[in-house]
């Protein structure tokens, strides 16, 4: 299931495909989202739920509230997962996930064995083609900021994988900033964070200020967020 406040699919970029000077401003609220099949996911975004075209100067302002049995969740202020290149975007809107389960820990239902990604601006930043090479080089994110408040409550059991940062959930490509003569300051950052984490929840997890993980660089970026883990 795909929900965007802009678009819930966008691209393969083909050339034309792209997602330019697009804003949302309004609330998306998800209640109850329940495990349909053994593989269910979902993603949702302020602009775009799942990008596979070039994002630039994209914003969104309005939070995002969720409630869900879901297996896999991709949730980010701009895109849920991006798969090329995301420049100058920026979230102010809070993010929040109210992870229900009713499954119990230890047995072979599938919520239990789970992934969750949730990142400010992005929750998951990879590509899903067969020339990765080609695709990785596409793979940045610049000069994008968070400053909306990230919070993961209840369900994540020892077994639940989490992904979480104030710029993106997990990148398998670049995160880069450009600094300035005032990159003594957080303003001074193209690519920084100063929203709040706070986690109230078990489990497994990968969290950081800019981002939860990432397997390429993270160059002039700054985080200024708080970092809170209660449980």
């Amino acid at each position: 299931c795909f929900f965007g406040g802009v678009a819930g699919s966008a691209g393969p970029n083909t050339g034309d495909s792209i997602i330019e000077n697009c804003a949302n401003t309004g609330s998306m609220n998800l209640d109850g989202m329940s495990l349909l099949t053994a593989q269910t996911r979902f993603f949702i975004a302020g602009v775009a739920a799942y990008s596979k075209a070039p994002m630039a100067s994209c914003t969104n302002s309005g939070d995002i509230d969720i409630r869900s049995t879901a297996q896999y969740k991709f949730i980010g202020g701009i895109a849920g997962q991006s798969s090329y290149q995301l420049e100058n975007c920026s979230n102010t809107g809070n993010l929040s996930l109210d992870n229900i389960l009713t499954a119990q820990e230890g047995t072979t239902d599938k919520r239990n064995t789970g992934k969750i990604y949730l990142g400010g601006v992005t929750g998951f930043h990879a590509v899903e083609t067969a020339t990765k090479t080609l695709a990785l080089n596409n793979l940045k994110i610049l000069n994008c900021s968070n400053t909306g408040n990230i919070n993961l409550a209840n369900g994540c059991y020892t077994t639940v994988t989490n992904y979480i940062g104030g710029i993106a959930g997990e990148s398998l490509g670049e995160i880069r900033g450009d600094a300035t003569t005032n990159a003594t300051a957080v303003e001074g950052f193209g690519a920084r964070n100063t929203g709040d984490i706070t986690i109230t929840a078990p489990g497994k997890f990968y969290l950081g200020g800019i981002c939860g993980t990432i397997s390429c660089k993270i160059l002039y970026a700054m985080n200024a967020g708080a970092i809170t883990i209660n449980g």
